[in-house]
């Protein structure tokens, strides 16, 4: 775990790694790190290429991916009323 400072009130924001993240979410890792290339979650990026790594705010991927799951529920109802 780690933890990280901000510029505005001296706030710490938690920070976890993907095999952290990946137990707190139920996701792989391997899906966490696809979602966090693609944009889909927010992440920290620490490095370039086969190296990089990604550090996780839990409350701000919980957040990304109750809106992610809203998203396809809408999707899968809209794409269901088009059949009828």
């Amino acid at each position: 775990m780690f933890f990280v400072r901000t510029e505005s009130k001296g706030v710490f924001i938690v920070l976890v790694n993907c095999k952290k993240m990946a137990e707190l979410s139920g996701l792989s890792e391997y899906q966490l790190r696809i979602f966090a290339k693609s944009g889909r979650i927010p992440c920290l990026r620490i490095g370039e290429g086969a190296r990089q790594i990604f550090r996780f705010n839990p409350a701000a991927v919980t957040a990304a991916l109750e809106k992610l799951a809203e998203a396809q529920a809408a999707e899968a109802a809209a794409a269901a009323e088009a059949w009828r």
